[in-house]
Order: structure tokens, then C-alpha cells, then sequence
């Protein structure tokens, strides 16, 4: 494919699948997405995407055969979600904090924010799948993942906005702290969905400041809800 060799199969993922892949001029090796189609697609701005040690870089995008695909940086790093137990979300959220506040003054959104797009590198938390959108609404309708959406993403309302990616990230940072996420994804789809939009989650475990941090991040409201760089600043503040 290009100067890219495809080595093998890592995941057969719901939005297709990815490939471990071989950068022929430099041997270095890169992550290749295939996306179905008609299903998702890289963005026409994921060039904008900025430079930033927290987020994953894309090398390329284009078509192959009319099915979008994207080659991203590889990581070595385990997922949050298998990596997760005993991090100090003091240590890990200030990065992500400011990778987003730095996505959004380009204005670039993630959108899809869960644990398993943040790899911990060695250089810290690397967020991945940067710079791509959805082409339909309920291609991941699974309650995994509708557990992590904000409310305002929440099917028939309004959509995802900076303030979303907060959440997300709250929803990382308690699960982080409590060993579950806010709402558990193992009730009936109906029943997370009124859990989102209606309830509030029983502040987790941990110290006072940085919980109270937590719960801003998760505010029903999105124009209640703490801004990327508010949450950064409190965080640096705790740590002194």
C-alpha cells in the first residue's frame, strides 16, 4: 500500500479494522486504519491537528479501493484501560488537559474521548484517533461506549463541543479514582441513558481537591461544566 507494508492484523475493530504496518523509506513501524464504508472518515482538517507530545501523530491519510484509511504514530504504550490501576490522575490528566486546550484553540474536537484512545507512552499519556469523524450516529452505539459520552452527545441532542471532551476526560479521571466508570455499562441501554442525563454520580474516592475537579469536569450542564484550562490550572495548583 504505498510505501506502507502491512505486517499483520492487530484488531478487527467495529470501524475496521487496524494493521500494524511498515514505513519502507524510514523502517519505522505505524499504525494502519481501514475504515468501512460509508461508516467513518479522517477529517479534511485532521492536517490541523497541532504537534503536541499527548497526542498521537497521523502521517497520512486517502482511499484505497473507495474505503478511507489513516496511518497513525505507533505506540507501544498499554491503553489507560488495561494500564489504569494506580495511575495518579494528578499526574495524568495535566498533559491531556493541555493536548486538548491545544486541539481546541485549533478548533479540532475528539469527540470520542474513552480510556482506550490514551496510551501510556514513555513520554506520558498520548491520546490517539485524533482528526476523524463520524459519517453516521450509532455506529458505536454500545453501552461502552455510550457510558463515556456527555449528555449533550447523547443521541437527539445537540452534539459534541469542547466542553464534551471534558467530560470525557472526567469520565476517565473518576474511573481513575474509583475503578469504575461514573455510570456502569452493564445496566440495560435505556437505563444508562436516563443514568447520564438525569443522575449524578456519588463522588469518587480520593483527595477532596482533586474530586472536586473531577465532579466539575462532569457537569450535566456543558456551560456549567469547568473549561480545559480552569481544570489544568487547578490541577497544577493541588500539586503545588
Amino acid at each position: 500500500m504505498g510505501k506502507f507494508r502491512i505486517e499483520s492484523l492487530l484488531i478487527e475493530a467495529r470501524r475496521g479494522p487496524v494493521y500494524r504496518a511498515v514505513d519502507e523509506d524510514s523502517g519505522a513501524p505505524v499504525a494502519l486504519r481501514m475504515f468501512h464504508k460509508g461508516r467513518f472518515a479522517p477529517e479534511g482538517h485532521w492536517s490541523r491537528v497541532p504537534q503536541h507530545t499527548a497526542i498521537g501523530a497521523i502521517l497520512e491519510t486517502g482511499k484505497l479501493r473507495g474505503r478511507p484509511y489513516a496511518v497513525m504514530e505507533w505506540m507501544d504504550g498499554p491503553q489507560l484501560s488495561l494500564a489504569g490501576a494506580g495511575l495518579d490522575p494528578q499526574k495524568v490528566l495535566p498533559p491531556l488537559l493541555d493536548a486538548l486546550s491545544e486541539a481546541h484553540n485549533h478548533g479540532i474536537l475528539h469527540g470520542h474521548l474513552r480510556a482506550h484512545n490514551i496510551h501510556m507512552e514513555e513520554r506520558g499519556p498520548v491520546i490517539a484517533d485524533y482528526g476523524f469523524r463520524y459519517m453516521d450516529g450509532d455506529d458505536e452505539a454500545d453501552r461502552g461506549f455510550v457510558a463515556a459520552l456527555a449528555p449533550e452527545q447523547i443521541p437527539g441532542l445537540k452534539g459534541s463541543r469542547p466542553a464534551s471532551d471534558v467530560y470525557g476526560l472526567g469520565v476517565i479521571a473518576y474511573a481513575l479514582l474509583a475503578g469504575r466508570m461514573p455510570f456502569e455499562p452493564g445496566q440495560d441501554m435505556s437505563a444508562l441513558v436516563r443514568a447520564i442525563l438525569e443522575e449524578t454520580p456519588p463522588p469518587p474516592p480520593g483527595p477532596a481537591p482533586v474530586v472536586q475537579v473531577v465532579m466539575e469536569m462532569l457537569a450535566k450542564d456543558p456551560h456549567q461544566r469547568i473549561s480545559t484550562w480552569n481544570a489544568l490550572d487547578r490541577f497544577r495548583a493541588i500539586r503545588g
